[in-house]
């Protein structure tokens, strides 16, 4: 099972290289930000480990996107973006903490070869220095002193957001009764990120109110669109990650609607309840939560969140930049769901 075909691989790879194009000289600055002042032999080796896997191009792709789509120049965003990933970067390796993340698809993690001390100490040092690099950056770029103002409360509330989020998430840990509904609205808050990105970014660009709040909505729809596509990589990972999020973190979106099913619930809630999942019952697992439904209620969220950032956008004027917003939101959310087979 995957989530491709020929056509939307095209696509996929050219949304890729436009990220990769965009987003590269941000993330070269912040790898060269990251090591300034680090003294500590051990936090540099660990911030070597965090940059040979951390290619953060998204972020600073998206925040070019946003600042030309409102008829702005796109280098304006380099240096912003490149202490915004930073900062997700610090975030990231809290998370991985906090769900005792110590591998993912590319290998082990920080936390997986440092430690949680020294993990916790890095994310501390990234955090400090995104957030100074970009109150720098953002007087660098000639805005007013209400502009920088008003993009750093952004990303306080940004973070504070975040930190919500992740709260409510805690709290969501191998219960079973959580509702489809209140999952998205955790999802919503933690797709902040996305949104404030796309904010800085027209805000550089100069848009006007309307441009810079149509974006940002599309921020957040996106961001949301690309939380839950992790939800179903995780759903059909049976080796590694769908045990992971069962036993350390909240479940994923289609168990949730799964679960709204009496009969599925009650085959499902046992298996949930294993402290080691095999393989075999993953996969299990995979098949009740489609027979039940749950695939086509996840897929009904996502198609709605698709059309919420199309809609979004056409508050701005014809583009490349905004036709390339529009096919990051379709080619992002997950290809039709009905005929998996097993």
């Amino acid at each position: 099972m995957c989530l491709s075909s020929p056509a939307s691989d095209r696509f996929m790879e050219q949304v890729r290289n436009i990220f990769n194009i965009r987003g590269s000289p941000s993330l070269k600055l912040a790898e060269s930000r990251a090591k300034i002042s680090i003294l500590n032999e051990t936090c540099k080796s660990a911030l070597s480990q965090l940059m040979s896997y951390w290619k953060d191009y998204t972020r600073p792709a998206l925040m070019s996107l946003a600042c030309e789509a409102v008829g702005g120049d796109p280098t304006l965003t380099q240096e912003v973006g490149s202490s915004m990933i930073l900062l997700a970067a610090g975030i990231d390796i809290h998370d991985d903490i906090i769900d005792r993340s110590k591998k993912k698809d590319y290998g082990k993690t920080v936390l997986g070869v440092r430690g949680v001390e020294i993990t916790l100490l890095l994310g501390d040092i990234l955090l400090v220095k995104g957030l100074t690099s970009m109150a720098y950056d953002l007087c660098d770029r000639g805005l007013s002193a209400e502009s920088v103002k008003a993009a750093l409360t952004l990303v306080e509330g940004l973070l504070l957001e975040l930190s919500d989020a992740e709260t409510g998430e805690l709290g969501l840990r191998g219960c079973m009764d959580v509702s489809p509904r209140s999952y998205l609205r955790l999802t919503r808050m933690k797709a902040a990120d996305i949104e404030a990105y796309m904010r800085i970014g027209a805000i550089l660009g100069r848009g006007s109110s309307p441009e810079i709040e149509a974006l940002a909505r599309y921020g957040r729809a996106l961001g949301m669109i690309i939380i839950l596509r992790d939800d179903l990589v995780d759903m059909l990972d049976f080796e590694e990650e769908l045990p992971h999020r069962i036993k350390y973190e909240h479940l994923p979106l289609p168990l949730l609607y799964a679960l709204e099913n009496p009969a599925a619930k009650k085959k499902l809630e046992s298996m949930l309840r294993n402290s080691k999942i095999r393989e075999d019952e993953a996969k299990d697992i995979l098949k009740i939560t489609y027979e039940a439904g749950g695939l086509v209620g996840y897929e009904k969220a996502v198609k709605r969140l698709v059309r919420e950032c199309l809609r979004e956008i056409r508050v701005l004027r014809p583009s490349e930049a905004r036709s390339t917003l529009e096919i990051i939101a379709e080619i992002t959310a997950p290809p039709p769901l009905a005929n998996l087979e097993f």
